[in-house]
């Protein structure tokens, strides 16, 4: 009985193994990783959006396997429907995002050795604080 018990857990776990690989976007531990980003600027306010209150831009890119950010798109904002801005300063905070988003540096992710393309999320705040503050110094390593 209690063989029998051990060979069904073992073939759950064996039958769990690419699942659990999926879910990771395809890299599993041991034989790849995912990009590890070196500096992530911050975006500029543009000039011409007076700040009002926090909001997020969501983006989705691309982070190559030679260390380039491509494909940016929009995703959403945060709140969905921010009442304190226009569409047209929105917009203005998008680009700016998008902008900031292709300075990223990284090392890319690997796959069994060699560098791979990777989907990342990315998120951006605009705070009501930010206008006013200094340039952003350097990004500090992990």
């Amino acid at each position: 009985m209690t063989k029998r018990l051990l060979r069904t857990l073992f073939l759950i776990v064996i039958a769990a193994l690419p699942i659990a690989a999926q879910s990771s976007g395809g890299i599993s531990a041991g034989k790849g990783s995912h990009p590890i980003v070196k500096n992530k600027p911050e975006p500029d306010w543009p000039s011409t959006t007076k700040k009002r209150s926090e909001l997020r831009i969501v983006l989705r890119a691309v982070f190559t396997s030679d260390a380039k950010v491509t494909n940016i798109h929009f995703v959403e904002t945060k709140p969905k429907e921010p009442a304190d801005y226009s569409e047209d300063e929105i917009t203005d905070l998008i680009d700016k995002a998008k902008e900031a988003a292709h300075q990223i540096k990284f090392v890319p992710a690997t796959k069994d050795g060699k560098n791979v393309s990777m989907w990342m999320e990315l998120e951006y705040a605009f705070n009501a604080d930010d206008k006013e503050k200094a340039p952003a110094q350097e990004a500090k390593k992990p």
